[in-house]
């Protein structure tokens, strides 16, 4: 990869290319899914919402009422939160393996 190509680390999706979303606060994956933005915003609609899971249930105009977040934020943080919901909510398949590093 040329050094033109690096991935800027001083931003959120920078760093979840160089480091995985792992390393990345709730707030810079927010931001990630807003497309960047300011982190202040982040901050407070996590604030506001109490929890992540309150992504989830939140509307269009509860979104709006966050300044920064617009309709295309928006609509990513809705679609990021519902995809979550998703994934916890599929059931296990007999048969497949169940991973949980708090078992141990």
């Amino acid at each position: 990869m040329s050094v033109r190509k690096l991935p800027d680390i001083r931003s959120p999706s920078g760093r979840l290319m160089y480091y995985g979303a792992k390393h990345l606060s709730d707030a810079e994956l927010v931001m990630v899914l807003a497309g960047e933005g300011d982190s202040a915003v982040a901050d407070k609609l996590l604030a506001d919402c109490g929890s992540l899971a309150e992504l989830r249930g939140m509307t269009i105009e509860e979104f709006s009422e966050v300044c920064g977040i617009g309709i295309g934020a928006a609509a990513r943080i809705m679609a990021g939160a519902e995809l979550g919901g998703r994934i916890v909510s599929e059931p296990v398949l007999r048969g497949q393996e169940i991973f949980c590093q708090e078992l141990y």
